[in-house]
């Protein structure tokens, strides 16, 4: 008799054991849900103040990743590598993390320019095509920002008028005045 009621007792607890576990994961669960859709929010309340930033001609692309020819990648710092466009100028900063301070005083160079030639295209999906001309003392070049549909994510295209030596960067775009990006010396 003994005996029966301890196995009882073990399938009861083991019953109510699997019912907790059950209604924890159904918890898990909508928190995931619940952690997605707020992502989602946050994400596609990033991409309307993104498409409304290149529309307006004031944003900036804070850079975190730069891929060269060949395939060679770096990540850098958001913090000093960007560019950026206030109206009718923009300003392109590409620093290292080295020991050199380079040209602009932080490791690497900054250009600042005349913005020509803009064209914003949106495509299918969502997509923002962005392109403008930087013409001024260091630089003659061509940049092209993707807007990918639904986040502040971008991908920019340097396209340089004088060599080939074209430079895509991954990033994220945010309006002018939100940016908090350190501009060093002017080449």
């Amino acid at each position: 008799m003994n005996r029966v009621l301890q196995i009882m007792m073990c399938l009861l607890v083991g019953t109510t054991t699997g019912t907790v576990l059950q209604a924890k994961n159904q918890s898990r669960k909508d928190l995931r849900q619940e952690v997605k859709r707020t992502q989602a929010v946050s994400d596609s309340l990033s991409y309307i103040q993104a498409f409304d930033a290149l529309q307006q001609g004031r944003f900036v692309v804070e850079i975190d990743r730069l891929s060269f020819k060949r395939g060679k990648t770096a990540s850098v710092s958001t913090n000093t590598n960007f560019i950026s466009r206030d109206r009718s100028e923009a300003v392109v900063q590409v620093t290292f993390n080295g020991v050199r301070p380079g040209p602009s005083g932080i490791g690497g160079i900054t250009l600042r320019g005349t913005v020509s030639d803009v064209h914003l295209e949106e495509g299918r999906k969502g997509i923002v095509y962005y392109s403008m001309r930087v013409l001024g003392g260091g630089i003659a070049a061509e940049i092209r920002i993707t807007l990918t549909s639904g986040s502040n994510r971008v991908r920019v295209e340097i396209d340089p008028d004088f060599n080939s030596n074209d430079i895509t960067m991954d990033g994220r775009i945010v309006p002018y005045d939100d940016s908090s990006v350190y501009r060093g010396r002017v080449y």
